[in-house]
């Protein structure tokens, strides 16, 4: 969407964009034919004088790897916006604060940094790390002192709650369900389907082609139905430009939650928009969001104190203030870590060397990532040229992967540089890790 409003700005010739999907969203776009990898490559080095990307495009050329070298020559004297920096995911922020350390003082790379939740500890860090004043932060006070949606908290889990959301998507509301993992995603969307004029899921696990046709979808569903029923994962907090009615969100984060908030009335015309924040799975807590303790059980007891009002952004910021007001990022163990790891590639690469170790640059969801295709498309792509069989690729985390292969839980095929899945796959729900389903007819 950014992408989209900068190409108005300043022609499509001068603006990039760049993330895994990127390609296949420009040669769908193209209607010459000509869009080819070679354009691409062009892209996501930053020659173009706009690029729009995702912040692992620019943290990986820290790590020497993925044409490291030209976008870190691209990066001399450049201006780089980094929107939505979070406290609760301390090794990412160790990297980009490693990152904005080294671009700033060997090539002059200047930096912005916008965030709807910036805590004060996180300002703090950021105006040292920048070497800023207090003048340089910027805050939009008529915005700050505007409230879009009244916050509701429900002591329960969703399942308990689908009385509710039949009860708005009645009354001819768009209506949001954001979950923490893609299983539950699917599971919601299953049990949900068919209560609205149109059901949509959206997550992570969608080969390349559908992701964009489902997205597409999404952008003309959410204009044209009254009532509309979004089953997603975190993938939605910043990929679509969307603007719902209600959101029933799992328990996350608070700076996450505000992330998701932000999805129902971005446009700040309706009235009567409401967030619902739920409890937590088991998951969760155990898996997702691990690293800052407490910042589960903080989030849903200081939203519980504010349940049924309507917050402004001011009372936002305090509200994140006062969960993380304990919490001492610089001395969190996985920020030191994510210090030190960016410091020692560096001195073992002396700036000047690919890093051969990439096991070393694994970082964060993006970069900690490997690409699969469900089995259902082999004989398909079994003598297709790269480009074609790209489109058929979906993301798997690493650690995920590795576990499935060594347990055998699902057929697993690799050939030359490709690696197949069989697991059960639908342009409408996705692939699905589901151990009961019937592997041998189907995948």
């Amino acid at each position: 969407a950014i992408y989209e409003r900068l190409c108005k700005y300043f022609t499509k010739k001068y603006t990039a964009v760049v993330h895994s999907s990127a390609f296949f969203y420009q040669k769908e776009l193209d209607e010459t034919g000509k869009y080819h990898k070679g354009n691409y490559l062009v892209d996501r080095t930053f020659f173009k004088n706009i690029s729009v990307c995702t912040i692992d495009q620019v943290l990986s050329q820290g790590f020497n790897i993925g044409y490291w070298e030209i976008k870190t020559f691209h990066m001399l004297n450049s201006w780089v916006i980094i929107d939505e920096i979070h406290l609760y995911a301390p090794y990412t922020l160790g990297l980009i604060i490693s990152t904005i350390t080294y671009l700033k003082k060997e090539f002059g790379t200047r930096f912005f940094i916008m965030t709807a939740t910036m805590p004060t500890k996180l300002q703090i860090l950021l105006k040292k790390t920048l070497e800023i004043n207090e003048r340089s932060v910027i805050r939009d006070q008529e915005l700050l002192e505007k409230a879009r949606n009244v916050f509701e908290v429900r002591d329960h889990l969703v399942d308990s709650l689908v009385d509710e959301i039949k009860q708005e998507l009645k009354a001819k509301k768009k209506v949001l369900i954001v979950v923490n993992t893609v299983d539950e995603a699917i599971r919601l969307y299953k049990n949900f389907h068919g209560i609205a004029d149109k059901t949509i899921c959206y997550h992570s696990r969608f080969i390349q082609k559908d992701r964009l046709k489902k997205e597409k979808e999404i952008l003309k569903c959410e204009k044209e139905l009254t009532s509309l029923l979004l089953v997603a994962t975190q993938v939605v907090e910043v990929s679509l430009d969307i603007d719902f009615d209600i959101l029933f969100s799992e328990n996350a984060p608070v700076d996450a939650i505000i992330q998701r908030a932000g999805r129902v009335n971005r446009g700040r015309g309706k009235n009567e928009t409401k967030v619902i924040i739920f409890k937590e799975q088991d998951v969760t807590r155990e898996v997702i969001y691990t690293e800052v303790e407490g910042i589960l059980i903080n989030t849903f007891e200081e939203f519980k104190k504010r349940n049924g009002e309507r917050l402004t952004e001011n009372e936002l910021i305090k509200l994140v203030d006062e969960i993380y007001k304990d919490y001492d990022v610089e001395k969190h163990p996985s920020f030191v870590e994510s210090i030190a790891l960016y410091e020692t590639i560096q001195r073992k690469n002396h700036y000047v060397k690919d890093n051969g170790e990439r096991g070393e640059v694994y970082t964060r969801e993006g970069l900690d990532s490997e690409s699969v295709i469900p089995y259902r498309f082999y004989e398909e792509l079994k003598e297709a040229e790269p480009a074609k069989i790209a489109k058929y690729e979906l993301s798997l985390r690493t650690g995920k992967l590795k576990n499935i292969i060594r347990k055998g839980e699902f057929p697993y095929l690799k050939e030359d540089y490709y690696q197949y899945l069989g697991c059960k796959y639908s342009c409408e729900i996705g692939f699905e890790l589901d151990k009961t389903y019937e592997q041998k007819s189907n995948y």
